[in-house]
C-alpha cells in the first residue's frame, strides 16, 4: 500500500525519504559528537563522518525494506563491468580529479617543502566513509527516489526524462546543507553541479537497473575528488567543500551532455516500461505522451529556474556581485578573510567601523578552519573600551546574532586565532566572514 502511494505521489514521498535522511543524520551527528567516545571527534573529519553514515545507511536499508523495494539488491539489466562501461564519464570525472589533486599536492610540497601522509588507518576510515557515503545515498537517491518517478513516469521518452529531471533535482537539493560547514558561495555551486551529476547518475541507473554500479561509482567519485584531503595532512573536509567558485558552474554543462548521450532514443526505447504500455490503447497513449511531456516541461523549468537562482545567490555571496549596487543598505562592517596557517600558534586582526545610527544590528559571524582543533574568539569593543561581544568558537561555526550599537560610536573588532593544538607541520586554510548590518 505504501508503495503505491509513494508512486502515486513521487515528489511528496521523495521529500519524505530526503526529510528522513536529514533527520537521522542531523540525530546521529549530535548524539555521537555529544556522547560517543571523543576518538570519534579528535582524529579528523572522516571517523565521525563515517560514523554517521553507518545509520543512514541502516535507515535506508530499512526504507527499501518498507516501500518494498527489495528486489533492488540483486536486479541486475547490465552486469557491474557493463555497468561500469556504461557510466564510464564518470570514472573519466574521477581519474581527472585525481590528478588535479595531485598537481595541488606537488605544488604544495614545492612551497612548503613538505608532505606528510596520513596514517594507513586513517586513510582507510578515509576510502570506507566515502564507501558508505556512496551506498548510503544511493540507497535513498536511486533505489527509492528515482525509481518512485521512473514506476509514476517512465511510459514513454518524456516520462523517462521527467523522472531523471526530478531525480537530479532532489539529489542536487540535498547537498544544500554544506552552506552550514563550508563557503555559501562554494556550497550553492556544488548544488548546481551536483543536480547535473545527479542526473547522469540516475540516467546510469536506469540504463543499468544494477544499484551496486551507481554505489561504486558515486563511492569512487568522492574518493578521488577529495583525495587530498583523505591521503595526506594539512587539509579537511571543508577546504573540499569550499573549493568551488562561481565559475565551476561550467562543470554541469559535461553532466547534461553525458546525460541526453545515455538516454539518446535508442537507449530510452530499452528503458521504458513497456509491459504497462501494452494496456493502453493508441489514444490513452497519445494522451499520456502528452501528460508526459508536459511533466517534462515543468520538470526543466523548476530545474533551470532554481539553478539560476542559486547561480546568483553564489556569485553574490562570492562577492562577485556586491548588493548595494542594486539596494539601499545599512552594513557598516563587511569583512571576509581566506588565509593558509602561517605557522603561529596565536595571532589576530582588528577591524574598525562606526555605527551610523542608534539601533540593533545583525552580526553575522562563518568561520572555516581546516581543522577542528581551530579556536576563534570575536571580541567587539566601543571607543571606551567596554566589551558588546565576546564570544570563542571552536572549528567550524554559523552563526547570526544581534548587537545594540551607539551612532556616531567607533567599534573595534578583535579576530584572535588560537592553532596551538594544530600540529605545526600542518597545512591550515582559514576563512572568516564578518558582516554587520542593520
Amino acid at each position: 500500500m505504501i508503495r503505491k502511494q509513494a508512486v502515486k505521489h513521487p515528489i511528496t514521498f521523495s521529500i519524505l525519504v530526503i526529510f528522513i535522511f536529514e533527520i537521522v543524520m542531523t540525530a546521529a551527528s549530535l548524539l555521537l559528537a555529544l556522547f560517543g567516545p571523543r576518538f570519534l571527534v579528535n582524529n579528523g573529519d572522516y571517523l565521525l563522518q563515517g560514523s554517521v553514515e553507518c545509520f543512514v545507511a541502516l535507515a535506508g536499508i530499512g526504507l527499501v525494506a518498507l516501500f518494498g523495494y527489495n528486489h533492488i539488491w540483486t536486479e541486475k539489466k547490465k552486469g557491474l563491468f557493463a555497468g561500469l562501461g556504461i557510466g564510464g564519464y564518470l570514472i573519466f570525472v574521477q581519474v581527472v580529479a585525481f590528478f588535479q589533486c595531485a598537481t595541488e599536492l606537488v605544488q604544495r610540497y614545492n612551497d612548503t617543502g613538505t608532505l606528510t601522509m596520513q596514517p594507513g588507518w586513517k586513510i582507510a576510515v578515509y576510502i570506507i566513509c566515502f564507501l558508505l557515503v556512496g551506498f548510503a545515498e544511493e540507497v535513498f537517491f536511486r533505489g527509492l527516489i528515482a525509481n518512485f518517478l521512473f514506476d509514476k513516469h517512465a511510459k514513454n521518452p518524456a516520462g523517462v526524462w521527467t523522472a531523471t529531471i526530478w531525480s537530479g533535482l532532489l539529489f542536487g537539493l540535498l547537498h544544500i546543507t554544506n552552506v552550514l560547514a563550508a563557503d555559501p558561495s562554494s556550497a550553492l555551486v556544488q548544488v548546481i553541479i551536483v543536480t547535473a551529476m545527479g542526473m547522469t547518475f540516475t540516467a546510469v541507473y536506469y540504463r543499468t537497473k544494477n544499484i551496486w554500479v551507481v554505489i561504486l561509482l558515486h563511492a569512487f567519485n568522492n574518493i578521488w575528488a577529495g583525495f587530498s584531503t583523505g591521503f595526506f595532512e594539512g587539509a579537511s573536509l571543508a577546504d573540499s567543500l569550499s573549493s568551488y567558485s562561481p565559475a565551476n558552474v561550467i562543470g554541469a554543462i559535461p553532466y547534461i551532455i553525458v546525460t541526453i548521450v545515455l538516454l539518446r532514443p535508442k537507449k530510452l526505447r530499452e528503458v521504458i516500461d513497456k509491459e504497462d504500455n501494452e494496456e493502453l490503447s493508441i489514444e490513452q497513449r497519445i494522451a499520456l505522451y502528452s501528460k508526459s511531456k508536459k511533466s517534462r516541461s515543468i520538470a526543466i523549468t523548476v530545474t533551470v529556474a532554481i539553478c539560476i537562482v542559486l547561480f546568483a545567490a553564489s556569485i553574490i555571496l562570492g562577492g562577485w556581485i556586491n548588493m548595494s549596487m542594486f539596494v539601499s543598505s545599512d552594513e557598516i562592517l563587511d569583512y571576509s578573510i581566506s588565509e593558509t596557517w602561517n605557522g603561529e600558534d596565536h595571532f589576530s586582526e582588528t577591524i574598525e567601523f562606526t555605527a551610523d545610527k542608534t539601533d540593533d544590528y545583525d552580526l553575522t559571524i562563518r568561520s572555516y578552519p581546516g581543522d577542528s582543533k581551530v579556536y576563534m574568539t570575536l571580541i567587539i569593543v566601543d571607543s571606551n573600551g567596554n566589551e558588546v561581544f565576546n564570544k570563542t568558537y571552536g572549528g567550524r561555526c554559523s552563526e547570526e546574532t544581534s548587537l545594540v550599537l551607539n551612532q556616531g560610536e567607533d567599534y573595534v573588532a578583535a579576530v584572535s586565532y588560537d592553532f596551538s593544538e594544530v600540529a605545526d607541520d600542518s597545512e591550515v586554510n582559514y576563512i572568516l566572514i564578518l558582516e554587520i548590518e542593520d
